[in-house]
């Protein structure tokens, strides 16, 4: 994590440099290597802001949980202060003066935490935003001038000339690790598994080269058809014959790709177990030397794999480029390209609409004098999520109340209708603590809630007294019992027979067969003869 604050909190020249266009010059067409380092400057600016947005998430994250545990940390301070208040013997004093300076010392800790958080947060939601405008501007270019470009026989000649080097360079590193291999051979007169390990690894590595080589051979040939590619300008038939051939590339290119960079995983296990060999020999074992030249084998090997990865990524880049300079919309040519479309735009659009913000709430906290945020966002995916938990906790708690309730009934003896009011308060407090713990699994703060305003509280304030006064006159009615289902009461001018007390309200039915829904509150507010 101190790295990522490091890259969050620097930026560089060269990243400022990577920022500024260059807009490309004169009367199309266009040089086409010129217009691949736009495309390659677009390209490192996003994969820039691709790692922006993953460090401001973490560091969201981190700023969170440093609140948190800045929070906890005061607490346990006041706690170590109040219980250092009652102390009043020698050494028990000492102790707890040690105990809360151990506190404020952690209270302070938690404190830098959460502010050298939050200003590295605060620099990388800089620099992201000031990412948003260069990415831009070179969208806007390289959409101006798409289809403009072209490849001429100088570029192309210097182009060659570019990768022939590049093979000549492998070429010369294959045939000194070859000859290395040779002396190492050589050398083996006696049996040795360290050596033996070591060669193996050479000749894996010079496998490894050759691959690089005849990747980079084929490097021409793909320059040569984006050459054809931008050549081909009216002939329909020749660009999708040429545009399916591209996809093919590639398809097997990244294919190719997911394999080194599978094979490079597998090697950085064993360099790391290798590593860890070569740590546990002593400086003076004999053994040491040899597996430290096995450490260095595998080293190599992982730098050609890297490399290896790194050229098949470009290849993919340019098959892609020169599919995409055709101009040509991609267009399934089967029923089963179709439905794999279909599939793919109904899982995107989804994938949005589940991870729509429906809203933001954010909580502050001041540390240091300085306001902290942290930012709770509530998608449509957050919110449905939600909303099953809660149905599910609701299903448990009027499950777990009913159980609940009629064990106590049996045990206490409890009448039907006292056992169904406290039926009822177990249920709502079990479904407030569903409730908290569901916004607390979700990360939903309860200030989300706050957009609802002071108006829309006060009304509902206004609404519930009634309701909580009726409420309370039903929790007394059914403790003191001086009403009784069975009982004739007359109330406000009619006669009647309880039938039902309930937790708001008692039911009264007439001699006339009629019922009257009587508030609780009446019953204890009014006279009433029973």
């Amino acid at each position: 994590m101190e790295a990522l604050k490091a890259h969050a909190a620097v930026e560089s020249a060269t990243e400022r440099r990577a920022r500024t266009l260059q807009p490309l010059q004169g009367q199309p067409p266009y040089d086409l290597i010129e217009v691949d380092a736009l495309r390659d400057q677009l390209d490192a600016l996003a994969a820039q802001r691709a790692a922006l947005g993953l460090a401001v998430k973490s560091l969201d994250a981190e700023v969170e949980g440093g609140v948190q545990a800045r929070a906890a940390a005061d607490a346990n301070l006041r706690l170590r202060r109040q219980q250092s208040a009652r102390v009043r013997d020698g050494d028990d004093v000492a102790q707890m003066r040690a105990e809360v300076e151990l506190a404020e010392l952690q209270a302070q800790v938690a404190e830098l935490e959460v502010v050298q958080a939050d200003a590295a947060r605060r620099r990388a939601r800089e620099r992201l935003a000031a990412l948003s405008e260069p990415i831009a501007q070179f969208e806007r270019e390289i959409t101006r001038v798409r289809g403009q470009q072209r490849l001429d026989e100088a570029g192309l000649a210097k182009v060659l000339k570019d990768v022939a080097a590049e093979r000549q360079r492998i070429s010369a590193e294959r045939a000194k690790l070859t000859e290395q291999l040779a002396r190492r051979e050589t050398e083996m007169a006696a049996p040795d598994a360290a050596r033996a390990h070591e060669v193996e690894i050479g000749f894996r590595t010079i496998a490894a080269l050759r691959e690089l080589a005849a990747l980079e051979r084929g490097k021409e040939g793909l320059w040569r058809m984006r050459q054809e590619a931008l050549a081909t300008t009216d002939d329909i038939a020749r660009k999708r014959a040429m545009a399916a051939t591209l996809g093919r590339l590639i398809e097997e290119v990244l294919v190719q790709q997911r394999s080194a960079a599978e094979h490079g995983e597998l090697l950085r296990s064993e360099l790391r177990a290798q590593q860890a060999l070569v740590r546990g020999l002593p400086a003076d074992d004999p053994a040491r030397s040899g597996e430290q030249r096995v450490l260095e084998a595998l080293q190599t090997q992982l730098g050609v794999l890297e490399r290896l990865h790194e050229s098949f990524h470009r290849g993919a880049v340019l098959l892609t480029r020169s599919r995409t300079d055709l101009g040509l919309t991609d267009r399934p040519e089967s029923a089963s390209g179709w439905l794999e479309h279909v599939q793919a735009v109904l899982g995107e659009g989804f994938a949005r609409v589940w991870n729509y913000e429906l809203f933001s709430a954010t909580e502050t906290t001041t540390v240091d004098g300085r306001v902290v945020t942290v930012d709770h966002s509530v998608t449509v995916g957050k919110s449905l999520g939600v909303l099953m938990l809660f149905g599910l906790g609701y299903w448990a708690a009027g499950r777990l109340s009913r159980t609940l309730i009629a064990l106590m009934a049996r045990r206490l003896h409890l009448s039907s209708h006292l056992a169904r009011a406290l039926r009822g308060w177990v249920k709502a407090i079990l479904l407030l603590v569903v409730v908290l713990l569901v916004l607390r699994v979700a990360r939903i703060p309860l200030t989300a809630f706050a957009f609802l305003g002071g108006a829309l509280a006060i009304g509902v304030g206004f609404g519930a007294q009634n309701v909580i006064k009726n409420l309370i006159s039903g929790v007394i009615i059914l403790f003191e019992r001086k009403i009784r289902v069975g009982d004739i009461i007359s109330v406000g001018g009619m006669s009647g027979t309880v039938i039902d007390v309930d937790l708001r309200a008692t039911t009264v039915r007439g001699f006339d067969g009629i019922d009257a829904i009587v508030p609780n509150s009446t019953l204890l507010e009014n006279q009433i003869s029973n």
